[in-house]
């Protein structure tokens, strides 16, 4: 499990992005992390990361999100970013995907191998060899989730996995993120996708949590949507 206590983040002295976050995220859990621009969800994820300090209690597998744990965390999550021109680095998809698992010790062929299991799972085969700056957005959208998968981490961090997609791309997203046995925290403003993949939702309005618990409860729940600057999914939508 993920857990939470009394989590409090500053970027400047006594202006709080996120203020007494408490809660647990349980194994095997889908949840969604949504909230208004500047609510504070990309910031929790990069604490969780310890790419930020915070005062409280950060917590993965009773493992003390610090300094000291950063590697171990780090093994345990997968961050897929929200723009994946920023993770896929590599001229090629599969060096992409092979450069995580040699760097954790592998060989160049158990590396591939590793590759080519995670590409046949999510369908991408048919960009195995292609550069990255040759493929399309929502390619490597699915090419950046691959990368991560490689290194099999038990927990998924996910920041706007659906942003700028097709209508066929963000449905093939979906279905990945629906495919995955593991615990996934997924930040976004695309409400119909959270209703997709999530049973559970977090608010987050200012900093602080307005919302924990069913996602189709809130999801019908327009007033408190719009009380924190959100609207109702499309399919809620008249």
């Amino acid at each position: 499990m993920i857990g939470f206590e009394d989590i409090s983040i500053e970027y400047e002295k006594g202006i709080k992005v996120i203020e007494g976050f408490s809660t647990v995220i349980r194994t095997g859990e889908n949840v969604g992390l949504i909230g208004a621009n500047g609510a504070g969800k990309s910031t929790l994820m990069k604490a969780m990361l310890g790419l930020l300090p915070y005062s409280g209690r950060i917590v993965v597998d009773d493992i003390k999100v610090g300094p000291a744990s950063t590697a171990e965390i780090r093994n345990k999550l997968g961050f897929i970013l929200q723009n994946s021109d920023n993770q896929m680095f590599m001229p090629t998809v599969i060096e992409d995907l092979m450069f995580g698992p040699m760097n954790y010790g592998m060989s160049p062929e158990e590396a591939e191998k590793k590759a080519d299991e995670v590409l046949e799972k999510l369908g991408l085969t048919d960009i195995k060899t292609r550069h990255n700056h040759k493929i399309s957005v929502g390619e490597k959208r699915m090419a950046a989730i691959a990368s991560v998968l490689t290194m099999e981490p038990e927990y998924l961090l996910m920041d706007e996995p659906t942003s700028a997609l097709d209508p066929y791309n963000r449905r093939v997203v979906i279905d990945i993120i629906n495919s995955l046995d593991k615990t996934c925290i997924i930040a976004s403003h695309d409400l119909d996708m959270i209703m997709d993949t999530c049973q559970r939702v977090i608010l987050l309005s200012k900093g602080k949590i307005v919302y924990d618990g069913d996602c189709e409860e809130l999801m019908k729940n327009g007033a408190l949507l719009k009380a924190h600057r959100m609207e109702l999914p499309l399919r809620y939508q008249n």
